[in-house]
């Protein structure tokens, strides 16, 4: 995963769970950000980060994913690839997708996924995007957004 990961380490790559954002932090590139050792969802992301040999330009916002996309729009943030995953009980995947394409959260060629359950009633399209890919492996799936043109 790390190799994969290495050609996309100079491109804005954000990560959305329900409740924690971890987004690049260009203005402190040489610095490592400091965090709650203590608190299980950021050990854990903290830890698959350091898989990732991803040690510094990033920053995890403490915020549900609504509130931390409409304050990463207001910074005039894009982002190359959107990766979210929800829950997999979760409803709203089509205000996930209308905000990251209505806010203009993505380049222009770039990529929202979500990881989702088979089941899960995820929209084809929408206004400004569409389904462009969708990977199944047993019970769960990727599928894959892009910019409707």
């Amino acid at each position: 995963m790390a190799k994969r990961l290495g050609r996309w380490r100079r491109h804005p790559i954000v990560g959305l769970h329900l409740e924690i954002a971890i987004v690049p932090d260009l203005r402190h590139q040489a610095e490592g950000a400091q965090h709650d050792e203590h608190d299980e969802p950021q050990r854990l992301i903290l830890q698959n980060l350091k898989l990732c040999r991803i040690e510094t330009g990033y920053r995890i916002l403490r915020e549900d994913v609504f509130t931390a996309m409409r304050f990463l729009a207001r910074q005039g943030f894009k982002a190359n690839i959107a990766f979210f995953d929800p829950p997999y009980d979760w409803k709203p995947y089509r205000d996930l997708l209308e905000i990251t394409f209505g806010r203009g959260l993505l380049s222009q060629d770039g990529v929202a996924v979500i990881e989702h359950f088979r089941k899960a009633d995820l929209p084809e399209s929408g206004d400004g995007y569409e389904r462009s890919r969708i990977v199944c492996q047993g019970d769960h799936c990727l599928s894959f957004f892009s910019v409707r043109e």
